[in-house]
């Protein structure tokens, strides 16, 4: 693992995380304090006005979320230019496990085992600390702070997602939007965890898609306090617009795919061939040799 790259990403991932804090940290403030900026903004000619606390918490709630879209999609170049963490987290869970011993040598296969136990222990610990501190800020902007979060998007799009008596207007397009992003997500979170048990992508799409569709369902029906068949039929349509965008590229790439298993297999006959003839011609040599 390129070392550079490791320290270039970690603090690239800090300095995300404290501007996330900070930017999350001003809006709570801005809600609290219910700042307005009913006198507007100058900035070079251009004049912005606020003048709803709530657009304006909203406003900076969705800033948070832009830059927790900039950390994620770096995160996924990152993984694709082979910058990766993993290792070093498994790594210095293995030293912590060791007690003080730097080697491994010497020890029995309990004494393996245990060790394996207590380096896994460390290293699930130390994922859901980071996860926990890097996912606080989101869960509680979209579940606990969501109607503040759909003003400042209805303040970006010009829709009208919020009633005045503080309803949310459930086929509103922000709301259908912000639906099939949790559905996204959700969805991606299960696939890694089918990934290993369900190999195969057509069943492993199904599945998850059926499994999402009900908890998120039953979630949001229990949350909004609404009848399931109107979050069953929201849901839905959310999973349906995940599932297309999840199969269109393998279906793009299906003829090419095929193409190319064609091509190998083809190759394979024709190295199965040549060495069934050169078998034969050593059969041959061999049955001369014999007779001579």
């Amino acid at each position: 693992m390129n070392l550079e790259a490791y320290k270039t990403a970690n603090e690239f991932v800090e300095k995300q995380m404290r501007r996330i804090y900070f930017i999350w940290v001003i809006g709570i403030a801005a809600g609290i304090m219910q700042i307005k900026l009913d006198n507007g903004v100058t900035y070079q000619g251009l004049s912005v006005s606020i003048p709803s606390a709530e657009k304006l918490q909203g406003l900076i709630y969705c800033i948070c979320l832009l830059i927790y879209l900039a950390t994620l999609g770096m995160a996924v170049v990152m993984s694709v230019q082979f910058v990766a963490v993993e290792k070093d987290h498994q790594r210095a869970s293995i030293y912590r496990a060791l007690d003080g011993k730097k080697t491994l040598l010497g020890l029995t296969k309990q004494q393996h085992e245990s060790l394996r136990a207590r380096a896994l222990t460390y290293l699930i610990f130390a994922r859901l600390v980071i996860g926990t501190a890097f996912f606080i800020p989101l869960l509680h902007i979209v579940f606990l702070q969501q109607p503040t979060l759909l003003s400042g998007l209805d303040l970006i799009f010009h829709t009208q997602s919020v009633t005045p008596d503080g309803k949310i207007v459930l086929l509103s397009p922000v709301v259908l939007g912000l639906t099939t992003c949790l559905a996204a997500v959700w969805s991606a979170i299960l696939n890694a965890w089918l990934l290993k048990r369900e190999p195969h992508f057509w069943s492993r799409a199904v599945s998850v898609c059926m499994f999402s569709i009900m908890t998120l369902t039953l979630v949001d029906s229990q949350v909004r306090g609404i009848p399931l068949s109107d979050a069953f039929g929201r849901v839905v349509a959310a999973q349906t617009v995940v599932y297309t965008l999840w199969i269109t590229p393998r279906v793009l790439a299906s003829p090419f795919m095929l193409w190319v298993n064609a091509r190998v297999g083809w190759y394979r006959f024709r190295g199965y061939l040549a060495r069934r003839r050169a078998e034969a011609a050593k059969a041959k040599e061999a049955e001369k040799k014999g007779e001579d």
